[in-house]
């Protein structure tokens, strides 16, 4: 009995010192913009030849988020989110706080990349809101197009004054899909995970540059919206102004 209450002790004393592996918490603050300024719903900003724009709705799905460790390794933070950045931009403290996300209990230590896609990649687009609880980001009836087969990957939407009058005449809607507009985005960033303290990175999203990017500006009174699965250009240049529309820091 002396002998097995030796080994216990012993067994008892190395589980004592085996300490479960440090870990950390890192939250993706996301704001928007318009250019310098925070974007704020119904609030007039002006286009780049002079006309004022509003904005009333944006948001959008990031999948298969990850981060890369120093040496190499990639670690999965989610497979998909959704980011409503309608619902933080009603008023200018709001937007300046910006939407979070929060991934908890991630391995400490240092990473250099953080990455995403922008919409949903072909295999869960081939899916559909009914194959999912109400607590998944992909159960949003709202964000399918039963036509298209497609999940509704962004949304902007808002009013713009085509007269130069200074009273917004005509609205938009363009609202990203299918396949082919998914989009990858990466940004090598320095990145430690430590348990004493919590990790935010800000992702602003300017949304000047998602209508009006200098070599990509889109036509909006020509095409206000998109309906037509035959006609992907509107759609396919804010899906590729989204990726540069996209700055990050640490906070």
């Amino acid at each position: 009995m002396r002998y097995l209450s030796v080994l216990l002790l012993v067994l008892l004393g190395m589980t004592a010192c085996k300490k479960d592996p440090a870990t950390g918490t890192l939250s993706l603050d996301f704001t928007a913009s318009y250019g310098d300024e925070p974007l704020e719903l119904l609030h007039s900003y002006l286009t780049p030849d002079g006309k004022e724009i509003q904005f009333s709705k944006s948001d959008f799905y990031l999948s298969d988020i990850y981060l890369i460790a120093e040496n190499g390794d990639r670690l999965d933070l989610s497979p998909i989110e959704f980011v409503d950045l309608t619902s933080v931009s009603t008023n200018p403290s709001d937007a300046a706080k910006g939407f979070k996300l929060e991934f908890k209990d991630i391995k400490a230590g240092k990473y250099t990349r953080l990455g995403f896609g922008l919409g949903l990649n072909p295999t869960v687009n081939a899916t559909k809101p009914a194959d999912y609880p109400s607590t998944s980001p992909l159960s949003l009836e709202s964000h399918y197009w039963t036509a298209w087969n497609s999940y509704i990957f962004s949304k902007t939407e808002g009013f713009l004054d085509t007269l130069g009058t200074g009273n917004p005449d005509m609205g938009f809607i363009y609202h990203t899909g299918m396949d082919d507009l998914y989009r990858l985005a990466s940004v090598d960033i320095p990145i430690e995970i430590n348990a004493s303290n919590s990790n935010a990175i800000k992702i602003n999203v300017d949304h000047k540059t998602i209508l009006f990017k200098s070599d990509n500006a889109l036509n909006i009174p020509a095409s206000p919206i998109n309906h037509n699965p035959n006609n992907l250009g509107p759609i396919t240049q804010i899906m590729d102004n989204l990726v540069a529309a996209l700055s990050v820091q640490i906070q």
